[in-house]
């Protein structure tokens, strides 16, 4: 168990995987060939806290983030 914590913990990262356009399918698809990167996870955690849409008290430094500034 403690393996794949410690498996999911690394592989939680926030790379953006693109999707691109297959021919061959006719479809979209994901490209995985992104480099990811083993990030700090705690990092991470404090990262999406300092961010969570659920908390109403966090939503003015939010929207000041996204350069949002109300009506």
């Amino acid at each position: 168990m403690d393996a794949i914590r410690l498996s999911l913990m690394c592989s939680a990262d926030m790379t953006f995987v693109p999707i691109r356009w297959s021919d061959n399918r006719g479809d979209i698809s994901p490209d995985f060939e992104t480099v990811h990167t083993c990030r700090d996870y705690d990092a991470l955690k404090d990262w999406s806290r300092g961010r969570d849409a659920a908390d109403p008290e966090l939503w003015p430094q939010n929207g000041a983030r996204l350069g949002f500034h109300g009506n």
